[in-house]
């Protein structure tokens, strides 16, 4: 699995380091993609150890710093808030 990973991890080390975090920064928060966020979500709804709190907790810190960038439209960000803010269960 380390030697699948490495590449991806250098690309996106590499990325922070000229980009910036900001800048660096993909997926699928960032590009407001609602339903994708959704579908995550939805298959980690049940998972042990709090899977889906840690996932709603950074996707929050992701959507701040995609808000910053400018990403994303009002619309996205109010949705991507109301899904992420939702209680688990």
């Amino acid at each position: 699995a380390m030697r699948a990973l490495a590449p991806l991890i250098r690309g996106t080390a590499n990325n922070i380091v000229e980009l910036g975090t900001t800048r660096a920064l993909t997926g699928p928060i960032v590009r407001g993609d609602v339903d994708t966020v959704r579908a995550n979500m939805e298959a980690l709804r049940g998972a042990p150890d709090d899977r889906l709190t840690i996932y709603r907790m950074l996707g929050r810190r992701t959507l701040a710093i995609a808000r910053r960038r400018g990403a994303l439209d009002a619309d996205q960000v109010a949705e991507l808030e109301r899904l992420l803010e939702q209680k688990d269960g």
